[in-house]
């Protein structure tokens, strides 16, 4: 099984999936930096931007994640996507915007500093989930369920804290 043996320790379903291709993980479980969000609108997964700093898909609206990052040589099927508009631009309410307490979601763009320093705070209501994507009105069907939320959001804590530490520590 190449798949084992390229960087996982545990060959997870998608390599089930492929057949068990070589398969050369780049994230999770690496030390390997990806700008996924990126990656994710290069291959044409997620093309419009929203106010939440996240991408928005026109189907599953901000209810999707990249999880995983590798190479293979094995064959994907060609998944082509007629380009629609974005569910943001039809949204009169904007109430992503409107229920940030921290008023780090603007129509131009994402204050991510006053989100991640106010998710830090003691008692903050944004530690275990973002009140702003839950208020999104589009696609509600693809959200994902409390305790998912809440469990990737419990995990970020801690690389904001070092994040920060390691920025206070530069010169």
């Amino acid at each position: 099984m190449m798949c084992k043996l390229l960087h996982y320790p545990n060959c997870p379903p998608v390599c089930d999936y492929l057949g068990n291709p070589p398969v050369f993980w780049l994230y999770p479980q690496t030390s390997y930096l990806l700008p996924l969000q990126r990656l994710g609108e290069l291959a044409g997964w997620s093309r419009h931007p929203s106010p939440l700093g996240l991408r928005i898909h026109p189907e599953f609206g901000v209810w999707f994640a990249y999880r995983a990052a590798f190479l293979t040589t094995a064959d994907f099927p060609l998944r082509v996507e007629a380009q629609r508009p974005s569910p943001c631009e039809t949204c009169v309410q904007k109430p992503c915007i409107t229920t940030c307490p921290v008023g780090a979601v603007l129509p131009a763009r994402f204050d991510v500093e006053s989100c991640a320093h106010y998710r830090l705070r003691d008692g903050s209501p944004c530690a275990d989930c973002c009140l702003a994507r839950l208020a999104c009105p589009y696609f509600p069907q693809h959200r994902y369920t409390l305790p998912q939320i809440q469990y990737h959001y419990r995990h970020l804590p801690g690389t904001l804290r070092a994040w920060y530490g390691w920025m206070e520590e530069k010169p």
